[in-house]
């Protein structure tokens, strides 16, 4: 294989083994009593940050300034897109989970075609199939589902298209990078999550998130998550 071959086949596995870490890992956090989903998001959001900003000091990218009010939209749906996957892994299984997101794909496909008349070719469109009924079949005699696991499924597979379809937009409006949008895409976020937790989770409260016994096994799971 060529230079740029192997380097595109790196990152690819790159992100493959640490997609399934932080999935594990976030299911073994809310299995051992960690249920604090937005807490746990907006700790995704400020390390996010963080390794973007170690990034960008090792030259991997030049920060773009950018309006915050610019990016406000796009981190609203940030926020929904990680959050409710973060509910979803909670209340699934991590094979019901992964089965669930598998049809982001086909909910993409259909969103381009309904919102901006833009179709695949039909040999890739034939390829889909497969892909819903087996999600369909898999769904219908799986033990594990439960009303709230697909509500917050349901509510990731949608929230993802739609961010996804929405980030290029706003790369291509803002003339700005994947990283470069990140950047102020994830304080931003984080902040405005912070302003909804004291409202949504017990924080406070004696079986609150400040009261949490923090075992050794839990810590690791979060702070590996």
């Amino acid at each position: 294989m060529s230079s740029p071959m192997i380097t595109a086949a790196s990152y690819m596995a790159l992100n493959f083994c640490t997609s399934i870490l932080i999935i594990w890992t976030n299911k073994l956090a809310y299995q051992n009593g960690f249920k604090w989903a937005l807490s746990l998001t907006v700790l995704h959001f400020l390390m996010t940050f963080i390794g973007l900003e170690i990034c960008a000091r090792c030259g991997m990218f030049a920060r773009k300034p950018l309006k915050v009010t610019s990016v406000v939209p796009i981190s609203a749906a940030f926020c929904g897109f990680v959050l409710f996957n973060n509910l979803s892994l909670q209340y699934n299984a991590v094979g019901m989970y992964q089965l669930l997101k598998v049809m982001t794909t086909p909910c993409i496909v259909s969103l381009q075609f309904f919102l901006y008349n833009i179709s695949l070719p039909r040999n890739q469109l034939i390829a889909l199939v497969p892909i819903c009924i087996g999600v369909a079949i898999a769904t219908v005699s799986s033990i594990d589902v439960n009303f709230w696991g697909m509500f917050w499924g349901i509510a990731g597979i949608l929230s993802t298209s739609i961010y996804q379809i929405w980030v290029k937009t706003e790369q291509s409006n803002l003339d700005a990078s994947s990283q470069q949008l990140l950047y102020y895409q994830a304080p931003v976020s984080a902040f405005m999550l912070l302003c909804i937790i004291p409202f949504v989770e017990d924080i406070f409260g004696p079986e609150g998130l400040i009261n949490f016994h923090w075992e050794p096994t839990v810590t690791i799971y979060v702070l590996l998550s």
